[in-house]
């Protein structure tokens, strides 16, 4: 004996494939209309011109699916951003070198923090040192 309710039948296996085939080309419809993968972000040229307006060289971009890619263009950028900024505008305090850096480079402030963490070591590639909770560049000190 079958558990189904009393009066429903089991559909018929034609009936079946049918049902199957309408779902298949529903499903196959809605991944047709899903939006394009996105593409790999080139790096950010972004900079500061003289007189202070910043310029990208790249329209903004959604972030990449390649997110080492992403994170390596997004630190050397943002590292060239914050020296220049330092060169044009003195130095900014530790806070708000990170919220330059997340705002410039699209990354959390999380991320900022790290890139500035790293550049900021005693280590003979580091490009700025923290002093009294301000960050300066390294070459000028």
């Amino acid at each position: 004996m079958s558990d189904l309710p009393k009066g429903v039948g089991i559909p018929h296996r034609a009936a079946q494939r049918n049902v199957n085939k309408v779902m298949a080309a529903k499903d196959h419809a809605r991944v047709a209309a899903r939006p394009a993968a996105r593409q790999v972000a080139a790096p950010v040229q972004a900079h500061v011109q003289p007189h202070g307006e910043q310029v990208n060289d790249t329209p903004n971009r959604l972030k990449a699916v390649d997110i080492v890619a992403f994170n390596q263009a997004a630190e050397l950028g943002a590292i060239a951003y914050l020296s220049q900024y330092i060169e044009l505008h003195g130095a900014p305090s530790y806070n708000t070198a990170c919220s330059l850096i997340a705002l410039e480079m699209d990354v959390s402030t999380e991320t900022a923090k790290r890139y500035l963490r790293k550049y900021s070591v005693e280590h003979p590639k580091a490009k700025f040192k923290v002093e009294n909770g301000m960050v300066y560049n390294r070459e000028a000190i």
